[in-house]
């Protein structure tokens, strides 16, 4: 096809450019072979191509083949994956079909139309079953809104246009079933955005019925609300704490009383805050995480103001608020354990008594016979060990005679305290003693027993039989006394009267006994007499002492010293007066010569005394400063040594009670120590208050006396007295007193001596410290002046002086008593409403201070304030030098 279309496109050439026959026929000719040559070369050109053409396809075709060989076996590899995937989606679909069937969840795909309308794409049939309405019902536009709840729809709404938005949702609604029964469902729905749009255009999302959680939520909370309400009406402390780290989640009123919190402080705190031993607290996890719970379990607590008490617990492990918690139920056994331990001390004190008792005593039991216990007094006064005692019976301590008397005694032996008469027993070395039996019935271990005491009387029969003798003794001593005794009855009658009477009155003791008293006695005197017996028989007074004239039977007078005492029976009621009277009637003679010598003497007295009025004037400044210093100094030395021997006698009584008890345990023995620490604290500060009052006294003396000679230096004010002020802030604040300081930058170096300085201002501030009550100011201000001024002090300072004033408020004191208010041992009782006491030293060492200084001090009070004013020259030494 190529060669004829190459001829005839040759030929119509040729007959275009060649119009000659000749020409054209040569021309036809060389053109046949030009055309076979060509055309040789053209076939010889394209078979060469296709040969070339043949070898790339068979080449491209064995690659092929190669290709397909392995295309085949990865499509049979292909081909069995897919297979093994069919397969899984089968299963999976199966699984996913029983699941839908199965559970109350279901999923589904709403697509969103361009005006927000939501139709359903695709709905699980779990839907069907939780809501009971079949999928035609619900698939149109909004179709589901016939579901909701009235008063969620407009909630639900909300959610709907945040779907519209974009944003993930995640809410709670209620819907109604085709049954009209109400159920909760917590539906998760996830939107897909359009870019393109902007819009969006599908909402996946699933819904999980929640109605059982929900139950249980109401539930839960009406549980709660009644747990509340029980717990707040209970009488018993409540409290609900975390396992893990203690702090209590609830706790109801009657806890916070307990502790002393408000119930809103008492909840957030940390229960481990109110053991007082952390280690119970451990101790009560370990039985919870063993048990499970924890009754009755007894621990030490303390209260917000640190008062520790006696608690009972009892504990439930429960979860509240989604979290491991502790139910606690706590009872205050306090009281119970104060009445525990006294009851305790009480049966110590009974075991004590006991033991310790001088008298012999057992129990025995009233079965047996044999001794249950026995005490030390029995033991030594019997001689037999307590092992022996306790392996006897009581017939063994009898003479074998006296054993059936025992017996029958023993038959009738009645219950209750009684005495059981006088016996006889026999020590362990064959001694017969007679002893007094005092029995009282009682249960001891558990038996009927007899608790005996036995008083050993053996002495005492011996010793009435020496008081026997001793009367007889007596009676001769009254009949030979020159002193006469005598008894009288209630009415007065003589009804003893010892042989001394007849000798003094004449009268016969026969012819008197059975008389009136008052017969004797002189009539001006009779009454008087006669009321003292009135007086003594009624118990106005315990005795009675007083001198009375009597009337001899001679007719003389005789004056004779009366004491007598009321006179008891047996049975305790007043049986008259017994006593004495002695003849003074020589006496009173002579009492009356020195009446006589006594007027001479009182007026040789008087002219004596006229002399010494004027020096006991001059003496009496002298006996009140006596008086004072006596007063005052004997108070303050008794009453460092009072609280040092009762700190001594409590560190005694605590160190035999550590002997006694022992320090077992790391809580016992620190707070022994702590008493002990105490107790020395008192004695150390007793004895540093001891010191500085016999300080105070020597520098006081030494200062009047023999003043030495200052060490001067130079003294910068500014900074010294705020240094000086330090020690005093903690005092200040402790009593709530506000403090002022002023410093005069203007003030001149001082040259003085410093330790007296410091003397002065501590003196100063300490007694304005002592009489400011709280919420008062004190005021200390150091300023330079001209010495121009004056005080209350008369003398007066030249030239250029440093002035020092220190102030208070809320005392004032009296004007009367300015003038005395720098002499040693004087305080104005009037300016210390707080009692603070003193020794009334200070303000007097002050003043000997400030005038070795050569300087000069004074007090100044009006308004409610004091003032106490020191002038000193700024050059102390030079004053001090000419004034020496």
């Amino acid at each position: 096809m190529i060669g004829s279309l190459w001829i005839w496109f040759s030929d119509e050439i040729l007959l275009a450019l060649v119009p000659h026959a000749g020409i054209l026929s040569k021309l036809q000719t060389f053109k046949g072979w030009f055309y076979v040559t060509i055309t040789a070369s053209i076939l010889y050109w394209l078979i060469h191509q296709v040969m070339r053409a043949t070898q790339q396809s068979e080449m491209a075709l064995r690659q092929a083949n190669e290709t397909l060989k392995s295309t085949q076996a990865s499509l049979k590899q292909n081909l069995s994956e897919l297979q093994g995937i069919q397969e899984e989606l089968q299963t999976s679909e199966e699984r996913y079909r029983l699941i839908s069937e199965l559970t109350s969840d279901y999923a589904y795909t709403l697509s969103v139309a361009p005006d927000g309308q939501f139709t359903i794409e695709w709905l699980t049939d779990a839907f069907c079953r939780s809501s009971g309405y079949p999928l035609t019902e619900v698939t149109g536009p909004q179709g589901w809104e016939k579901l909701i709840h009235p008063d969620d729809l407009l909630l639900v709404q909300v959610r709907n246009r945040n779907l519209l938005s974009g944003q993930p949702s995640t809410q709670d609604f209620r819907i109604i079933t085709k049954q009209a029964e109400v159920r909760w469902l917590r539906d998760y729905a996830r939107p897909e955005w359009d870019a393109t749009h902007q819009q969006v255009i599908r909402i996946f999302g699933a819904a999980q019925d929640i109605t059982q959680y929900k139950q249980a939520e109401a539930a839960l909370r009406e549980s709660e609300a009644k747990f509340r309400a029980i717990s707040e009406a209970a009488p018993i402390p409540i409290a609900i704490s975390r396992v893990s780290d203690g702090v209590i989640l609830y706790a109801n009123e009657q806890l916070g009383q307990m502790f002393g919190l408000g119930t809103e402080q008492f909840i957030g705190s940390r229960a481990p805050d109110f053991y007082n031993n952390p280690a119970d607290r451990q101790a009560l996890l370990e039985i919870l995480t063993k048990d499970g719970a924890v009754y009755n379990y007894e621990i030490r607590a303390k209260k917000a103001d640190g008062t520790l008490f006696w608690l009972v617990v009892s504990l439930q492990l429960l979860i509240f608020n989604s979290e491991q918690a502790v139910l606690g139920a706590f009872y205050d056994i306090t009281e119970r354990k104060e009445m525990e331990e006294a009851l305790r001390e009480s049966e110590r004190r009974y075991r004590l008594l006991f033991e310790t008792n001088p008298q012999p005593m057992w129990v025995y039991d009233v079965e047996t016979l044999a001794f249950m216990a026995v005490n030390s007094a029995a033991t030594q006064h019997y001689g037999y060990s307590q092992e022996e005692f306790l392996a006897m019976t009581i017939r063994d301590i009898r003479p074998p005679e006296d054993i059936p008397a025992l017996i029958e005694d023993l038959s009738k032996l009645p219950t209750g305290l009684r005495a059981a008469g006088r016996w006889r027993h026999c020590k362990k070395d064959g001694t017969i003693i007679e002893v007094e039996i005092t029995i009282h019935s009682l249960t001891f271990a558990g038996r009927r027993a007899q608790l005996v005491l036995a008083n050993d009387v053996t002495e005492r029969q011996r010793a009435e039989r020496a008081l026997r003798a001793s009367e007889e003794q007596y009676r001769e001593l009254v009949n030979n006394i020159h002193e006469i005794i005598f008894q009288q009855n209630s009415q007065g009658i003589w009804t003893f009267l010892n042989p001394a009477w007849s000798e003094v009155m004449g009268y016969t003791v026969a012819e008197t006994l059975g008389t009136d008293f008052l017969n004797y006695i002189h009539p001006d005197d009779r009454h008087y007499s006669q009321r003292q017996l009135h007086c003594l028989l009624h118990f106005q007074m315990d005795d009675c002492r007083y001198e009375v004239r009597y009337l001899a039977q001679n007719g003389s007078i005789r004056t004779l010293a009366m004491f007598a005492r009321r006179l008891l029976s047996t049975t305790g009621e007043v049986a008259g007066v017994t006593g004495t009277l002695m003849d003074i009637t020589e006496r009173k003679a002579a009492e009356t010569r020195l009446q006589t010598l006594n007027i001479e003497l009182e007026r040789q007295v008087e002219e004596r005394t006229a002399q010494l009025q004027t020096q006991m004037q001059e003496l009496q400044q002298l006996n009140q400063l006596k008086d004072d210093f006596l007063s005052t100094v004997s108070h303050e030395l008794r009453t460092p040594m009072t609280n040092m021997k009762m700190a001594i006698s409590m560190l005694q009584l605590a160190m035999k009670s550590a002997q006694g008890r022992g320090l077992e345990g790391e809580d016992a023995l620190t707070q022994f120590y702590q008493k002990f620490n105490r107790y020395l604290q008192i004695l150390e500060n007793e004895c540093e208050r001891e010191i500085n009052l016999i300080n105070d006294l020597l520098d006081l003396q030494r200062l009047e006396m023999s003043p030495a000679v200052p060490t001067w230096e130079t003294i910068f004010l500014q900074e010294w007295l705020p240094q000086v002020v330090v020690p005093f802030q903690a005092r200040l604040r402790n009593r709530q007193q506000i403090l002022h300081l002023h410093v005069d930058p203007n003030v001149l170096p001082l040259h003085s001596h410093l330790a007296s300085w410091e003397r002065i201002v501590a003196e100063l501030l300490n007694n304005a410290c002592k009489y400011t009550p709280p919420g008062g100011e004190i005021g200390v201000r150091l300023q330079q002046a001209s010495g121009s001024s004056e005080g209350a002090d008369s003398s007066s300072l030249a030239g250029n002086v440093t002035q020092l004033i220190v102030s208070n408020s809320g005392s004032q004191i009296p004007a009367e008593e300015l003038s005395r208010i720098f002499d040693k041992f004087y305080r104005a009782a009037s300016s210390d409403p707080w009692k603070q006491g003193g020794t009334g030293l200070g303000l007097a060492l002050v003043k000997q201070l400030v005038q070795q200084l050569g300087g000069r001090i004074w007090a100044e009070s009006e308004s409610n304030q004091t003032w106490f004013t020191v002038e000193l020259p700024t050059d102390t030494e030079a004053v001090y030098k000419i004034s020496a």
